[in-house]
């Protein structure tokens, strides 16, 4: 493990293909999953890493449930998408 770390921290020209996040929440889930979003997105946005293209969405009036369909519509077609 350690030489895996050390290797990985002395290189700085990775040569890694854009990866693809896509992150959504629903507008109701204020308690856990809302707050939990925002912040894991602000870690990425703040990280400003070249290789992540990261999308985000609230779906405004669902909760945890009632987001599903959107949840999969949108993340099958931003992570297939020629973006």
């Amino acid at each position: 493990m350690t030489q895996a770390v050390s290797q990985f921290t002395l290189n700085t020209s990775f040569n890694i293909p854009v990866t693809k996040v896509f992150v959504s929440v629903g507008g109701n889930d204020r308690i856990g999953s809302l707050p939990q979003m925002k912040n894991f997105r602000t870690s990425l946005e703040n990280a400003d890493y070249e290789n992540i293209d990261l999308s985000w969405y609230i779906f405004d009036g669902k909760n945890h449930f009632s987001v599903l369909y959107g949840f999969t519509t949108r993340t099958i077609n931003t992570l297939h998408s020629k973006k």
